[in-house]
């Protein structure tokens, strides 16, 4: 505390905590808001309205007007959130480069199918104790997904029953 009140941009110790507790409160609302949004994806899986991750990439490679490679991703679906979370991101990838948008797209479908087919190596995710799911043999996990570009997503998915769903693709922070 001392630290700060030494910068000269507080006047008192009551002022450092204060700005301390509405720096806390902006990020709680913020972790409410996305535990919300997972919510939300979840009762999609559970209401059994998740597309095939297949069908989501033809048309994000449509939409993007990205090469179409043969690939077979079994097992695994995604979301209308996590959709749109992806179509987000190569359309901010395409902004730059795209040959950058093209690799990171392909690379992540492989990444995918490397989880639906190992999912028993991801770590659970911090929501799974948090959303506190009781739907049987559902597991909320998480995986780092890295780019080439020093930048990084951290992807929920879901293991239910040896499919895994796609429910977010998030910036990572470091």
């Amino acid at each position: 505390m001392d630290d700060h009140l030494a910068t000269g941009k507080y006047s008192s110790r009551d002022q450092v905590l204060l700005t301390a507790l509405e720096l806390l409160a902006g990020k709680d609302k913020v972790r409410n808001r996305k535990l919300a949004a997972l919510r939300q994806s979840l009762e999609e899986e559970f209401a059994n309205q998740v597309e095939d991750l297949p069908v989501i990439a033809t048309h994000l490679r449509s939409e993007f007007d990205l090469p179409n490679q043969d690939a077979h991703h079994r097992d695994v679906g995604v979301t209308s959130i996590a959709k749109q979370q992806l179509a987000d991101v190569v359309a901010q990838i395409k902004k730059g480069n795209k040959e950058s948008e093209v690799s990171w797209f392909n690379d992540l479908l492989i990444h995918l199918q490397y989880i639906a087919n190992n999912p028993d190596q991801l770590a659970f995710a911090d929501e799974h104790d948090e959303l506190n799911i009781r739907r049987q043999c559902v597991q909320i996990r998480e995986t780092l997904y890295e780019t080439g570009n020093r930048i990084a997503y951290r992807l929920l998915v879901t293991v239910n029953s040896g499919r895994i769903v796609l429910h977010a693709v998030i910036p990572a922070t470091f």
